[in-house]
């Protein structure tokens, strides 16, 4: 999965590895079900063939980078 975020230069940008955007909020209250870290990044988007926004997180596991949605 490819997070599409804004870009300063008025593009668009792909980023790959949302647990290294320091811009983006991180929370240790939501725990990560495939290794049970602690930390995790998160951001809202819109999914695809939905309405609305849905609440994607993201593992800051180095070795894990799980991602799901809420």
């Amino acid at each position: 999965m490819e997070i599409r975020k804004p870009s300063t230069e008025g593009g668009t940008g792909i980023l790959k590895d949302a647990a290294s955007d320091a811009s983006l909020p991180r929370t240790r209250s939501v725990k990560c079900a495939n290794c049970n870290h602690s930390e995790s990044v998160f951001f809202q988007a819109a999914a695809e063939g939905e309405e609305g926004l849905r609440l994607f997180f993201h593992c800051c596991n180095t070795n894990c980078g799980h991602r799901w949605r809420d």
